[in-house]
């Protein structure tokens, strides 16, 4: 992990940002990671975001930290017109004490 920073869910035809009913702004968790030496993103919500949620445990993701995203699964939804959920599995290894860099105060 390099970076991190929270942004605003936008439409991707229009640019908007989408918003909840009551008007909230939608939000998402952009990770810059480094791949093999080359910089990759990691654009997290939904169900994504609740596995690394999940994954951090109430700690923060630090730079210099190991982060592993896999696709498991598609999760049927009760709603035929939907899509169906894509469910991953998120690992999360935190760097060498002595050596991390948070990314900021607001939690994701």
């Amino acid at each position: 992990v390099t970076n991190s920073e929270v942004r605003d869910v936008t439409d991707f035809a229009t640019g908007e940002v989408q918003v909840y009913a009551d008007g909230r702004p939608k939000k998402q968790l952009h990770v810059t990671l480094d791949v093999d030496g080359e910089p990759r993103s990691l654009w997290a919500k939904g169900q994504m975001l609740n596995a690394l949620r999940e994954a951090l445990a109430g700690a923060k993701l630090l730079n210099g930290g190991t982060l592993k995203v896999r696709y498991e699964s598609d999760k049927p939804n009760d709603d035929p017109r939907l899509n169906a959920q894509k469910i991953y599995l998120v690992k999360y290894a935190p760097p060498a004490e002595g050596t991390a860099v948070p990314f900021g105060d607001e939690p994701f």
